[in-house]
Parts: structure tokens; C-alpha cells; sequence
């Protein structure tokens, strides 16, 4: 959603005394897609001017595909395009390391710095394993790995 609608619409609910906006929804991950003229993507994940807004206002995120369907599992190739740039190398790298250093899984470190995150954020997860979500769960019960 492009900010300024968001902020018209709390606006508005303000004015007529309609129940208030408690938060957005938006696609959100650790890796932003790159962007290139505009887009339906573009309305439905998180921009940087919607994220300060966010952290502004003290408005939570609910972030549905935090970690992209699975993508974050799988070789880079398998990446939607729009995530397929060299910011995402230098980002996918780091998190490599830093899941060998603390010994967590790269989606528990994405899942653990959502958490910890500004604005605050709230992940939908999904799985169609029971493995899978229980490995989710350990990037939400421990929320940092130190």
C-alpha cells in the first residue's frame, strides 16, 4: 500500500469516529525486491516510505511471506526475479554467515530479526510440513540468537 493512503485512511476513521486502523498488512521479508518502474507488487510489499511511516506512528506490520514461500531454502535461482539482485548477494551472504556463527537456520535469523525489528512486525507463518513450522517456531521462541 503507498503510505498516503494508508495515512488517509487513519485519517478518515479519525474524522467520521470509525474503529481505528491497528495495523497493515503487507508482503515483508528480510530481502527487498528490486523495483523497476511500477508495479502490482509495489502496492502489496512493504516500502521503505511505509516503514519509516510505521516506525513514526509506533504501527505494527503484519508481514504475510516473510520468508518468501520457502526461497530462502533453496538455491538462488529459485528466487522470484524481482528478489535476484546484487543487494540480495551481499544480504543472502551475511545471513550465511551469521547462521553458521550462531547455529541457527537463515529462516530463524529472518523470522529473529523481524521480531526485533522497528517498526514492530509480525509474521504470518506457514508450512506444509510439521518440520517446517517447528523450525519457525525456534526463530520465534528464542527472537535473538547471541
Amino acid at each position: 500500500m503507498q503510505t498516503w493512503r494508508l495515512a488517509l485512511a487513519i485519517r478518515i476513521s479519525e474524522e467520521r469516529n470509525l474503529n481505528k486502523y491497528c495495523c497493515i498488512q503487507q508482503g515483508y521479508s528480510y530481502l527487498t525486491p528490486l523495483c523497476v518502474g511500477y508495479s502490482y507488487a509495489q502496492d502489496i510489499r512493504v516500502q521503505c516510505d511505509l516503514i519509516d511511516y510505521c516506525k513514526s506512528n509506533n504501527f505494527p506490520i503484519v508481514a504475510y511471506s516473510p520468508l518468501l514461500g520457502g526461497a530462502y531454502c533453496r538455491e538462488y535461482k529459485s528466487f522470484p526475479p524481482e528478489y535476484r539482485h546484487p543487494d540480495s548477494d551481499v544480504q543472502l551472504k551475511a545471513l550465511s554467515e551469521v547462521s553458521l556463527k550462531v547455529g541457527a537456520t537463515i529462516n530463524q535469523l529472518i523470522l529473529a530479526w523481524m521480531l526485533n525489528s522497528e517498526p514492530v512486525v509480525i509474521p504470518i507463518l506457514g508450512g506444509s510440513k510439521v518440520q517446517q513450522l517447528s523450525e519457525n517456531l525456534g526463530g520465534i521462541v528464542s527472537k535473538s540468537f547471541r
